[in-house]
């Protein structure tokens, strides 16, 4: 029997009071200065999505770019 994986992906609703960028890290690791890094860069590039000043922004992440959990094993997570 085949398994369908379903990639989890991140939505939320959100009001910005200036211009931005969302960047989503997945398994990352905190450097000094605020920096992150990917533990594992090569499951998921990541990329930074523009958003403008404005109220009651929907954001859910595009088709194909969330993270396939069955990469790890269970106990792993």
């Amino acid at each position: 029997m085949t398994m369908t994986r379903i990639p989890h992906s991140v939505s939320f609703t959100f009001n910005p009071l200036v211009d931005f960028n969302i960047t989503i890290f997945y398994f990352a690791t905190e450097l000094a200065s605020c920096m992150f890094t990917s533990v594992y860069p090569e499951i998921y590039m990541r990329r930074k999505i523009p958003f403008q000043k404005r109220l009651s922004w929907n954001f859910y992440q595009p088709s194909g770019t969330g993270i396939d959990l069955g990469f790890f094993e269970m106990d792993n997570l």
